[in-house]
């Protein structure tokens, strides 16, 4: 069987994609022939000529260039897919540990639709076929929520449960579907999956069963004595048993009081740390994710976010009245988040009215060197001395 790989990125004609590390448009080519379908899902060999267009580049890591696209047959419609090009036998490792992990596609690891050779730049590559389900997460596992850490040790077990255990868990070995959405799936097979792990706790069926559950946070890990040491390991390392507490900085809050160190990273206003000493910027924080905790229970996570300048706004009128606030600065890369882009990273938000130029209050050692710096002017420039 065969298949044809045509490319639609910008200037496939300039040779090499920037960042790639296989030439395989090179001069001038805009389609490739795919041969020899080695492993695939249902779906494959039921199109009677399939066609992959490639439209983005999404990252290319360790000698693999992972594209993002479209797989036809010539009907309407296409299906979204992932393309994975590197060296023939790690892309053919990595379709065989899919593969024999077939139970799982689609809820814990991707679908893989197939496996393809392509002859170019003198040596043989590997294109493997994969779901596309979402991005990379953005942060340390230990970031996330109880129950994003919950999903994502599930997810391991249920590879456990196969006879397999993954040697390393990285952000980068996790996509999920949009910011915080807890719908996750692991990725990169090639070399991180122990095939043949032979774990005694593994060999009763009432611990092949066993799952997690978000309360278990709260627990300790030796709660746990049916788990398999290695699954442990992974949760201690993304300090799943967290003691009923959560931190942001060096400051601590009640899990269930606050949204997650994820969340709390992109709603901080950083002008806090330039105006406030720890003590007052511990206490204001409190106060402030505990009412954002409320919004994102009574109107969702994105909706929240996408407001959340405006609540940041009416709640330091109604909280910090004789505080001068002129500008204000909120951490940025809120992915899926409109209100957080801007060209330098950073938001400027400019209020609608202007409260009492009175700051609050405080003590010497609560007040901040940067109390007086400069100013910012409308463009985020400081006056000239």
């Amino acid at each position: 069987m065969s298949a044809l790989l045509y490319n639609k990125l910008p200037n496939p004609q300039r040779g090499r994609p920037r960042g790639t590390y296989f030439d395989i448009f090179s001069k001038e080519a805009s389609e490739l022939e795919l041969v020899d379908l080695t492993c695939s899902s249902q779906l494959l060999p039921t199109m009677s000529r399939p066609k992959i267009t490639l439209t983005k580049l999404g990252n290319s890591i360790n000698m693999v260039d992972t594209y993002y696209g479209e797989l036809e047959d010539g009907s309407p419609g296409g299906l979204d897919v992932a393309v994975k090009i590197g060296d023939y036998y790690r892309m053919a490792n990595e379709a065989l540990r899919c593969q024999s992990m077939h139970s799982l596609w689609g809820k814990t690891i991707l679908v893989c639709h197939g496996l393809y050779g392509l002859a170019a730049v003198r040596r043989q590559l590997g294109v493997l076929i994969l779901e596309r389900f979402g991005l990379t997460i953005d942060c340390p596992l230990s970031s996330l929520s109880r129950m994003e850490k919950t999903v994502l040790l599930n997810h391991i077990l249920e590879i456990h449960s196969l006879g397999k255990i993954l040697n390393d868990l990285q952000p980068r070995n996790v996509l999920e579907s949009s910011f915080c959405s807890g719908d996750l799936r692991l990725i990169d097979f090639a070399s991180d999956v122990e095939s043949d792990h032979q774990c005694p706790r593994a060999a009763h069926p009432e611990h092949e069963t066993f799952r997690f559950k978000v309360e278990d946070a709260g627990k300790e890990e030796w709660d746990f004595p049916a788990v398999c040491r290695e699954v442990l390991n992974i949760a201690a390392d993304m300090q799943y048993w967290d003691d009923g507490d959560v931190c942001l900085f060096t400051f601590e809050f009640k899990v269930d009081e606050v949204p997650s160190e994820r969340v709390m990273n992109r709603l901080f206003p950083v002008n806090w740390l330039r105006v406030f000493g720890p003590s007052v910027q511990q206490t204001l924080s409190r106060e402030w994710f505990r009412y954002m905790q409320q919004e994102i229970q009574a109107h969702g996570l994105q909706d929240t976010l996408d407001t959340a300048l405006d609540k940041l706004d009416a709640w330091e009128k109604e909280h910090l009245p004789r505080y001068r606030r002129k500008r204000e600065w909120m951490f940025p890369d809120l992915m899926g988040a409109t209100p957080y882009k801007h060209k330098d990273g950073l938001v400027k938000i400019p209020y609608k009215a202007e409260g009492s130029s009175v700051v609050p209050i405080v003590s010497d050692s609560d007040s901040s060197d940067s109390d007086h710096e400069p100013e910012s002017q409308p463009d985020g420039s400081t006056p000239s001395a």
